[in-house]
């Protein structure tokens, strides 16, 4: 993936960020509370305090290698507490990635997920080489589609992964509304 993860990232409300060791207590409750991640698919070692450990210190150690993992915190400006997570990943094209945005549980229903993930998608539309931006999500998250759709993400189709099917939602470069300068 040739984009670049930036150290902060801010919009109106939110600072998005690096993720850092004082992280670790709140990733841990977000992933293992089995409703906030009953859409996604973490194995049973990853749904425990110390699979979520060491996934959140493969995460932190991986942003100075040459092939760092996309993942930024969620935090509101001003308190830098660990609320969710946004982030990319590469599919089989240079031009495309998967985004993915996620929330504790006690943050959902107030429009972060749509701030943080409309300030990541202008983010990845910078750099020239993204052309296309991809979600996938589960048929039952509706918060999630309505995420998609708020983002002005267009409904590809089902796609099956990991004997799961669910709903891909696409955005091209010229579609990101871009939020004002902070």
């Amino acid at each position: 993936m040739n984009v670049s993860i930036p150290y902060t990232l801010e919009t109106e409300r939110l600072l998005l960020r690096r993720l850092i060791p004082a992280d670790h207590q709140p990733f841990a409750d977000f992933i293992c509370n089995p409703e906030a991640t009953r859409y996604m698919v973490f194995t049973p070692e990853q749904k425990t305090y110390e699979g979520a450990r060491a996934m959140l210190d493969w995460v932190m150690q991986s942003y100075d290698t040459e092939e760092p993992i996309y993942v930024l915190a969620i935090t509101l400006k001003g308190q830098h507490v660990y609320i969710g997570s946004v982030g990319a990943a590469p599919l089989d094209s240079p031009s495309e990635l998967e985004i993915f945005y996620t929330l504790r549980t006690a943050y959902q229903h107030v429009g972060y997920a749509v701030e943080a993930t409309r300030r990541l998608l202008q983010h990845l539309f910078e750099h020239k080489t993204v052309e296309r931006v991809f979600a996938y999500v589960m048929p039952e998250n509706q918060a999630s589609i309505r995420v998609a759709r708020s983002l002005g993400m267009a409904y590809k189709g089902d796609v099956e992964r990991n004997g799961l099917t669910g709903q891909q939602y696409m955005m091209q470069r010229d579609q990101v509304v871009v939020q004002p300068d902070l």
